[in-house]
């Protein structure tokens, strides 16, 4: 990981179609593309240049809101600075950048990652736009109909959610077809159970916006293991990392 070309990732993220949106805040439509998402991180390059900022000297990141902080998290990597006044992890932004490509393996457009508004990290914000896709930041006390809503016209690739959040979907989703399933004994025999498991899989794929790849649960507490054991049992793509609240940001 520590081979990581940061610096190339970055350029190549400038090469991509500026028109595409970066971030979008679903619950206020607020748009930033590619085009001024790079304009910012260019302008705190050029301050770092007028400022005679060295390669590797601790640069401390003062900003007012999300779309900025992650413009000069950019900047300053791009630059060739150390990031100071700011809980960021250059470790976990390798990993995330890791994760997020090879999950875009295959998908043939842009990348769409959904993020909970109350529970990302900025390493997650970095990460994706550095790939090139498209974040969209959705509030995390919207109705399960905006929810669903969001989810059917967003289409996400990547899920990045906590463990609560994760358990309220898996509860209003997938609970009611599980009990259905055992009132009508079929998950007395093997080769139906398969077939339920199977289903509750496709299910809940198809509600998630029908074209997930992974579910990344970002939280300091495991699932319940009731929830864990329905989603390994239906082999639900989702991976579990531990993490530290005061590393994740709220969204204003």
């Amino acid at each position: 990981m520590q081979n990581m070309d940061i610096k190339g990732l970055i350029a190549q993220m400038y090469s991509n179609d500026e028109t595409n949106i970066a971030v979008l805040d679903y619950s206020t439509g607020r748009e930033i593309s590619y085009a001024e998402l790079i304009g910012h991180v260019n302008d705190v390059i050029d301050i770092m240049k007028y400022q005679e900022i060295e390669m590797n000297e601790p640069t401390v990141i003062v900003s007012k809101n999300i779309y900025d902080t992650v413009a000069s998290i950019i900047a300053i990597l791009y630059y060739g600075a150390q990031i100071e006044g700011c809980n960021v992890s250059l470790g976990l932004i390798e990993a995330e950048i890791a994760r997020i490509s090879k999950t875009s393996m295959n998908i043939s457009r842009q990348p769409t990652i959904l993020v909970s508004s109350s529970f990302v990290n900025i390493e997650t914000l970095v990460a994706s736009v550095i790939c090139g896709a498209k974040v969209v930041i959705l509030d995390e006390n919207s109705t399960d109909a905006e929810v669903v809503r969001c989810l059917k016209r967003v289409r996400p690739h990547l899920v990045v959610t906590s463990t609560t959040y994760a358990e309220k979907l898996v509860r209003a989703d997938l609970y009611q077809k599980l009990l259905d399933a055992k009132n009508t004994n079929m998950l007395s025999f093997a080769h139906t159970r398969r077939m339920v498991f199977r289903q509750l899989k496709r299910h809940f794929l198809f509600t998630l916006g029908g074209c997930i790849q992974s579910v990344a649960i970002y939280d300091t507490k495991p699932f319940n293991t009731e929830i864990e054991q329905l989603l390994k049992r239906i082999e639900f793509p989702y991976q579990l990392i531990p993490f530290v609240r005061k590393g994740c940001t709220q969204i204003l």
